[in-house]
């Protein structure tokens, strides 16, 4: 071990070569953690807006009162647990 660390010749092709593989795999790896992440968000932001009532800016009325909210609240996961 000593004798490697005072060795001023540098890497060897093999060690290069395994550092490139690692970073190569850490990148693919990142990218297939980063679209998994927005596969995740897209399906949260579908889910919340089939539940969220409707702004009464949007509708143009004052929203549903808060049994009619609980059903389509109950009713909508209800859906989506058949899918």
């Amino acid at each position: 071990m000593r004798e490697k660390l005072r060795n001023s010749r540098g890497e060897t092709l093999v060690e290069v070569l395994v550092s490139v593989l690692v970073c190569a795999l850490s990148i693919t790896l990142l990218a297939g953690a980063v679209t998994a992440s927005a596969n995740i968000d897209l399906r949260a932001r579908r889910r919340t807006r089939n539940i969220t009532p409707p702004s009464p800016r949007r509708s143009g009325r004052a929203g549903l009162p808060p049994a009619a909210l609980r059903r389509r609240i109950l009713t909508t996961a209800c859906l989506e647990k058949q899918r």
